[in-house]
């Protein structure tokens, strides 16, 4: 849907449109969040809909800022993106994205993220059901770590789609 919007946004101007999608990806993901929550019933689905949606379309502004400013360093850097299949092109915009998370892993915030502060709101405690060898955002190190696995992993199955998808 996310990309939908982008397309017919992008014509009118494409900065609004890579900011407006970012918001929508965010505040949609906690909506449907919200929805198998309810489904699940194990809480009230009204407030916790309300609770996520409100977060989350807070929490989707500081995403659209950040994915306009990496979209434009990325461009400023390598203007021929626009388009390249040429590997060494998109490593370089991976090592420019790498760069640019461990420069911003310092002023990542130590508040709750949107669920959390969701269910600190309706009385739930977290209950840890999966220890991971990280804990993502104890120590810088771990943070640049865990980002640069899941940097790798999220561009390693997009590029793989993207050349399924492709060659179909």
């Amino acid at each position: 849907m996310g990309y939908t919007v982008y397309t017919k946004l992008k014509s009118i101007n494409e900065i609004v449109a890579i900011g407006i999608t970012s918001w929508l990806s965010v505040f949609l993901a906690s909506v449907l969040a919200a929805i198998e929550i309810g489904i699940s019933k194990s809480l009230p689905f009204g407030k916790v809909l309300t609770l996520m949606a409100g977060y989350h379309a807070i929490i989707g502004i500081g995403e659209a800022i950040l994915t306009i400013i990496i979209v434009q360093a990325v461009r400023a850097k390598l203007p021929e993106i626009g388009g390249c299949s040429c590997m060494k092109t998109i490593v370089k915009g991976l090592i420019i994205i790498i760069i640019l998370l461990a420069i911003a892993l310092p002023f990542a915030s130590n508040n709750p993220d949107g669920l959390e502060a969701t269910m600190e709101k309706v009385g739930l405690e977290e209950q840890t059901v999966y220890e991971a060898p990280f804990d993502y955002g104890e120590t810088w190190g771990q943070s640049i770590a865990m980002g640069l696995i899941g940097i790798i992993l999220v561009f390693g199955v997009s590029y793989g789609l993207a050349k399924l998808i492709k060659g179909a």
